[in-house]
This record gives C-alpha cells, structure tokens and sequence, in this order.
C-alpha cells in the first residue's frame, strides 16, 4: 500500500527489532544510572546555604539544553583514550552526563519545597535516616521524580531512536 506510514514488513524485520531493543535497553541503563547519580546529588546540594542552591541550579540546569552530538563530540576524545569510543558504554556515558544533573536540580528543587516539619517530626519519633527517606521523602518527592524522569526516558528515546533505526 502506497504512501501508508510504516509497512508491514517494517514492524517485524529483525534489524529494526533489534534496534529498538537495543534503544530501550540504552534508555532504561540511562535513566538508572541518572537517577542513581542525580538524586544524592540534589540531595547534598539542598543541604547548602540557599545563595549556593541558585548557583547550582544554574550550573546544573545548562547540560541538559546541550544536544547530544555537541556533547559527544566534546567528550569524544576522553572516551578514546578510555577505549570505549563507538560504543553502547559511550552512549550511556554521554546521556548520563547530560541528564544527571538535571535529576539533580529536580530532586533539589523538589527538597526545598517539601515541608521540612516532616522530616523533623519523623526524627523525633524515632525514625532512622532510611525510614525518614523511604517514609517521608520518597513520597513527597516521587510526582517530581517522575516527571523529571519522564523527560529524561523521552530525551534519551529522541537521541537515541533515530540513529539506531537508520
């Protein structure tokens, strides 16, 4: 059929399978990696003098405004020497340094809206640092890291898709 969007043979040819695959496995080492890195990140920031938190914001927020080539291209040379130009390992590597820190900004601007009452009322009742976290932060900042994430999956979907398909 002439002028359709996607032929049939297109959905099941192993190629575009296996790229697609192949991207999705990128995104979800990119997203895990980003937010295994990001939020202790905006956790420490937030602990800082507030004039501090500002600067970082700004300092954090401009990777994730760079495309990803300008990001390759200049960390292209550092991942030579490290062996690992050209490969899946260089992808994750770019997109993490890129995303990262905006999971950083988000879990640190996420923390200075909360209600710090919480957290002092989960401490005078006992609660260790891992049940304040797993109580009382997570909770609260979960819609943020959501969101935050959501944007990373796309980020990285869009970076990614159209160079593993073609």
């Amino acid at each position: 059929m002439a002028g359709g969007a996607v032929n049939d043979w297109v959905l099941y040819d192993r190629v575009v399978l296996a790229s697609v695959l192949t991207t999705l496995v990128l995104t979800i080492q990119t997203l895990a990696w980003s937010f295994f890195i990001g939020v202790p990140l905006g956790f420490a920031l937030a602990q800082g003098p507030l004039r501090a938190t500002r600067i970082w914001k700004l300092v954090l927020s401009w990777p994730f405004a760079l495309p990803a080539s300008l990001a390759a291209l200049t960390l292209l040379p550092w991942l030579d020497r490290a062996g690992l130009s050209y490969s899946s390992t260089a992808v994750v590597i770019v997109m993490v340094l890129l995303n990262a820190p905006f999971l950083a900004v988000r879990t640190l601007v996420a923390v200075q809206q909360a209600d710090p009452r919480l957290v002092e009322q989960a401490a005078s009742l006992g609660a260790g640092s891992a049940a304040r976290f797993f109580h009382v932060w997570a909770p609260a900042l979960r819609p943020a890291w959501g969101v935050a994430l959501a944007e990373v999956y796309l980020a990285c979907l869009h970076s990614m898709s159209l160079v593993m398909i073609l």
